[in-house]
């Protein structure tokens, strides 16, 4: 009996010799009630560390405005612990101690995205006690982001802690790692350009052609519609083709076709129009752009 509590006081000095005294106070957490929370397989004598990465995921649905808008997302880290064979023991020694969770971003060329910190501190939890931090992730996306393509944040969380027992042979605490994906969408820019000469001289009854070369400077497919916004009586203004089909970075040329009537001279003015619409979604529009053609003759 006397050698049963010789044994017991050995094993508590030694763990209070091995984790040492060298800790300070954690930052403030919430605590939830871990429901679940069994014993592991993998350790043999003490706690094993355990991180989490929640968000809400409507949140994410909704596309990101290229060069616009940062995208803000609260993210819950959690922290708990589960119990080894002699778990109850080691918690009641590391139990308040702090923990450092650091963490790493990966991310596609054409974003940056950053966390409002890259480690933060929380304390080692009760049994059946889970703790919580909030942190903040900012992603910001430019016009090379391809229109409401799914790509991922990942994010990978760290505990630094490991803490050995004596002869660094017993695991008194483990330490953990998690990776998540956070899947977002750009949404599409709708950004082109294009060049038509300001002015054309169109003498009666003669058609006459200005050609408009159009670039496709947004994030996806898109369709250029070309309209005849404003004409002049009597003359014959149209389009071809009314519309042009463009890859990312592509160019193309339409023509703006003017007929004077017989009676023409002077000047007047045509007023034309250029809408981007995503291919894949016409009602998906961006800017348009309006441009006046100055037609003239002088007999």
């Amino acid at each position: 009996m006397h050698m049963i509590l010789l044994k017991r006081r050995i094993i508590v000095i030694l763990i209070i010799f091995f984790l040492g005294t060298s800790f300070y106070p954690a930052l403030v957490s919430s605590k939830t009630t871990v429901t679940k929370n069994d014993q592991t397989e993998d350790i043999f004598f003490g706690l094993k560390s355990h991180v989490d990465l929640t968000w809400d995921e409507n949140l994410t649905l909704e596309p990101i405005a290229p060069n616009i808008e940062l995208f803000d997302l609260d993210l819950n880290i959690s922290f708990w612990v589960t119990y080894g064979i002699f778990g109850g023991l080691v918690g009641v020694f590391l139990c308040g101690r702090p923990v450092q969770i650091k963490f790493e971003i990966d991310k596609p060329d054409w974003c940056s995205a950053s966390l409002s910190s890259s480690i933060i501190t929380i304390s080692i939890p009760k049994k059946n006690v889970m703790r919580s931090i909030f942190i903040s992730l900012v992603v910001h996306v430019n016009d090379s982001a391809p229109a409401f393509e799914e790509f991922p944040i990942t994010i990978k969380a760290t505990t630094d802690r490991e803490i050995k027992g004596p002869f660094g042979l017993i695991s008194f605490l483990s330490p953990a790692t998690i990776t998540k994906n956070i899947t977002l969408r750009a949404d599409y820019t709708g950004i082109i350009s294009y060049y038509v000469q300001d002015s054309i001289e169109t003498p009666p009854q003669i058609e006459k052609q200005l050609p408009v070369i159009a670039e496709n400077m947004a994030n996806g497919k898109t369709i250029i519609e070309c309209e005849i916004i404003e004409s002049l009586p009597d003359f014959v203004v149209y389009f071809d083709p009314e519309e042009l089909v463009l890859e990312v970075g592509e160019e193309k040329t339409t023509y703006l076709n003017i007929t004077a009537p017989v009676d023409f001279s002077g000047e007047g003015m045509i007023m034309v129009c250029f809408t981007p619409h995503y291919f894949y979604n016409y009602s998906i529009v961006g800017a348009s752009f309006n441009h006046t053609i100055k037609v003239f003759y002088y007999p």
